[in-house]
């Protein structure tokens, strides 16, 4: 297993247990023995010209997910980019660590292969990851806490 963060924003963003969040969700679906995963924080602009070259979408989003092996991209290897940037301006009044650490592990859930074309798929994935973030101590129980509300 290899775990690395690159950050190519040139900002300090929040600090979270990134290594944790990875071997939990390694743990939760047994996966991952062999796996090498990047989460990569990037400036909008690179984060836009990615959706457009890989998605055909002019526009910046908040998370995208490549597998490394096309031969078998289900295997959880690949590289994760978020955009702290669009997340703090999409979501102003919300924790941006909180954000942070739900888009990676989203991210993570699209290596191992689900998606969220169906409204199934999506409350399945959301699910997932809601299950997850309880999991990782103390951020869980402080983003369950907030999310009642």
């Amino acid at each position: 297993m290899e775990f690395r963060v690159v950050n190519e924003t040139g900002q300090r963003w929040a600090a979270a247990p990134w290594l944790q969040i990875f071997k939990a969700t390694e743990r939760s679906q047994q996966a991952w023995s062999k796996t090498s995963v990047a989460l990569i924080f990037i400036t909008p602009k690179r984060m836009q010209g990615l959706n457009r070259r890989y998605h055909k979408k002019a526009k910046t989003t908040d998370v995208l997910s490549f597998a490394a092996a096309k031969q078998n991209p289900r295997d959880g290897s690949g590289d994760i980019f978020v955009c702290p940037a669009f997340l703090a301006r999409r979501y102003p009044k919300m924790s941006l660590r909180s954000l942070l650490i739900h888009r990676f592990i989203h991210g993570l859930l699209h290596l191992l292969g689900f998606e969220h074309r169906t409204e199934s798929a999506a409350r399945k994935m959301e699910n997932l990851t809601q299950v997850l973030i309880r999991t990782i101590k103390p951020y869980g129980r402080h983003h369950a806490q907030r999310n009642k509300k």
